[in-house]
């Protein structure tokens, strides 16, 4: 969708174009600032992609919008937390400007706080590839069942690799499929398990004692999360998956699953165990990225220019 034809609406009733806006930016940006004409490229370029996506004019511009395009860049774009904080930067310096040149009744980016980005998500994996991970572990040549049952659980409740780890036999309601984990700060919670899952643990633990850790080691400990990473890489590799799988982008996987299914993001906070629901949101950015995707590919009049909107 082209920037073109877009208009904004201000106080003072006049309109102005996304393209003019992005050109008033540049010469302030190239005058007043002494920027290069290089920077000024960099800026337009990021600018005019920020608009592509989001497909709105500046004044219905809010940061929700600001955080999924950031989500967008890093989830399905690849994009690295360097480049992703200068095009931010670009973003808060673009509607600062215009905002006090009162072209823009506010600055969405007022409080938005910088991601952390070096704490990013990991890229979900695909359902479809989440069905070849668990038949490549079915398949293994050792440990079979163990590296089944491991993937069935993590996929089926999103816990972590430490609360995996942690599980016991004896946490575990058979009658109700659910089973009792400890999370950050040994708080508890009850997760949910899926009719697979619960069938592998069941054949899992047919010839163990009735009590004690759920994953043992070839030594009869309990297993470790380094043991558990490997065994996923591992199981990754022999599916034939070229991004990387680790139980943290399964659990990822899990929790962008469940909201592109409709899943309460309430109910996914209780789910995965987040204090803070501010959390689990980070991943409702994540579902509006695929479902906007969905919307643009099915939608008969989703790539169509405006006809005099505005």
């Amino acid at each position: 969708m082209s920037t073109k034809g877009f208009s904004v609406k201000f106080p003072e009733s006049d309109t102005l174009s996304v393209t003019e806006a992005i050109d008033r930016f540049a010469e302030y940006v190239a005058i007043e600032r002494g920027g290069s004409l290089e920077t000024s490229r960099v800026y337009r370029y990021d600018l005019e992609m920020f608009f592509n996506y989001i497909g709105t004019i500046p004044a219905h511009i809010r940061s929700h919008h600001i955080r999924m395009f950031m989500t967008h860049l890093k989830t399905n774009k690849g994009y690295a937390n360097s480049s992703i904080r200068r095009k931010l930067a670009c973003l808060r310096s673009f509607f600062r400007f215009l905002n006090q040149e009162k072209l823009i009744p506010e600055d969405p980016t007022v409080g938005l706080a910088t991601p952390k980005l070096g704490q990013s998500l990991p890229r979900a994996i695909s359902p479809e590839d989440v069905k070849r991970l668990l038949w490549a572990a079915q398949n293994s040549e050792k440990n079979a069942i163990r590296s089944y049952t491991i993937l069935q659980v993590l996929y089926s409740t999103g816990v972590r690799v430490s609360e995996l780890c942690g599980m016991n036999i004896q946490d575990i309601d058979f009658g109700e499929s659910t089973i009792r984990v400890r999370g950050k700060g040994n708080k508890e919670r009850i997760v949910l398990l899926t009719v697979p899952a619960m069938n592998a643990i069941m054949e899992y633990v047919k010839y163990r004692p009735a009590e004690g850790p759920l994953f043992l080691s070839r030594r009869n400990r309990r297993l470790s999360p380094l043991t558990v990473q490997r065994t996923v890489r591992d199981i990754g590799k022999r599916a034939g998956i070229t991004s990387k799988v680790t139980p943290h982008a399964i659990r990822h996987s899990f929790a962008t699953h469940m909201l592109e299914r409709g899943a309460d993001v309430r109910v996914l906070q209780e789910l995965l165990g987040h204090s803070n629901l501010a959390t689990t949101q980070i991943y409702t950015h994540v579902s509006l990225a695929h479902e906007r995707a969905v919307f643009q590919r099915t939608h008969p009049l989703a790539e169509s220019e405006p006809e005099g909107a505005y």
